[in-house]
Protein backbone atom coordinates (compact mmCIF):
# COMPACT_ATOMS: atom_id res chain seq x y z
CA UNK A 1 0.00 0.00 0.00
CA UNK A 2 0.89 3.25 -1.01
CA UNK A 3 1.46 6.14 1.03
CA UNK A 4 -1.09 9.50 -0.63
CA UNK A 5 -1.16 12.69 0.21
CA UNK A 6 -4.36 13.74 1.94
CA UNK A 7 -4.56 16.53 -0.17
CA UNK A 8 -2.96 16.44 -3.72
CA UNK A 9 -3.20 12.75 -3.70
CA UNK A 10 0.39 12.91 -4.89
CA UNK A 11 2.53 9.64 -4.01
CA UNK A 12 5.19 11.48 -3.99
CA UNK A 13 5.79 11.46 0.54
CA UNK A 14 7.49 10.14 2.79
CA UNK A 15 6.51 9.36 6.34
CA UNK A 16 7.81 10.71 9.42
CA UNK A 17 7.54 7.66 11.81
CA UNK A 18 7.44 10.27 14.84
CA UNK A 19 5.20 7.53 17.01
CA UNK A 20 7.63 4.70 16.48
CA UNK A 21 10.47 6.83 16.89
CA UNK A 22 8.81 8.03 20.39
CA UNK A 23 8.40 4.50 21.23
CA UNK A 24 11.67 3.67 20.52
CA UNK A 25 13.54 6.15 22.61
CA UNK A 26 11.27 5.06 25.49
CA UNK A 27 12.17 1.13 24.82
CA UNK A 28 15.83 2.34 24.69
CA UNK A 29 15.82 4.16 28.15
CA UNK A 30 13.66 1.66 29.94
CA UNK A 31 16.22 -0.98 28.74
CA UNK A 32 19.46 0.66 29.20
CA UNK A 33 17.62 1.67 33.03
CA UNK A 34 16.59 -1.84 33.53
CA UNK A 35 20.03 -2.92 32.23
CA UNK A 36 21.99 -1.04 34.75
CA UNK A 37 20.15 -2.17 37.79
CA UNK A 38 20.58 -5.82 37.24
CA UNK A 39 24.79 -4.47 36.61
CA UNK A 40 24.33 -2.64 39.99
CA UNK A 41 22.66 -5.46 41.78
CA UNK A 42 24.90 -8.14 40.56
CA UNK A 43 28.10 -5.60 41.58
CA UNK A 44 26.78 -5.21 44.74
CA UNK A 45 26.08 -9.19 45.52
CA UNK A 46 29.48 -9.72 43.71
CA UNK A 47 31.50 -7.62 46.22
CA UNK A 48 29.60 -9.01 49.21
CA UNK A 49 30.92 -12.47 47.68
CA UNK A 50 34.34 -11.53 47.53
CA UNK A 51 34.57 -10.00 50.57
CA UNK A 52 36.04 -13.60 51.88
CA UNK A 53 39.54 -13.11 49.56
CA UNK A 54 40.20 -9.52 50.31
CA UNK A 55 40.22 -6.35 48.26
CA UNK A 56 41.50 -8.16 45.34
CA UNK A 57 38.41 -10.39 45.93
CA UNK A 58 36.08 -7.42 46.57
CA UNK A 59 37.16 -5.65 43.03
CA UNK A 60 36.80 -9.29 40.87
CA UNK A 61 33.64 -10.16 42.45
CA UNK A 62 32.28 -6.81 42.09
CA UNK A 63 33.20 -6.78 38.47
CA UNK A 64 31.75 -10.32 37.87
CA UNK A 65 28.49 -9.68 39.19
CA UNK A 66 27.87 -6.51 37.35
CA UNK A 67 28.59 -8.74 34.13
CA UNK A 68 26.60 -11.21 35.24
CA UNK A 69 23.98 -9.36 36.12
CA UNK A 70 23.76 -6.93 32.95
CA UNK A 71 23.53 -10.55 31.08
CA UNK A 72 20.60 -11.22 33.15
CA UNK A 73 18.71 -8.51 31.60
CA UNK A 74 19.23 -9.91 27.88
CA UNK A 75 16.47 -12.36 26.86
CA UNK A 76 18.02 -15.94 25.80
CA UNK A 77 15.95 -15.57 22.20
CA UNK A 78 19.32 -13.21 21.85
CA UNK A 79 21.93 -16.48 22.72
CA UNK A 80 19.23 -19.13 21.29
CA UNK A 81 17.83 -18.59 18.26
CA UNK A 82 16.37 -21.84 17.51
CA UNK A 83 12.51 -22.13 18.51
CA UNK A 84 11.29 -25.12 19.86
CA UNK A 85 7.64 -26.04 17.54
CA UNK A 86 5.05 -27.24 20.40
Amino acid sequence: MTTQCPRCHSTAVITKDLGRKIGALIGTVGGAAQGVTGAMAGAEIGAVIGVVAGPAGVAAGGMAGAILGGLQMIPSEVFFKHRSHW
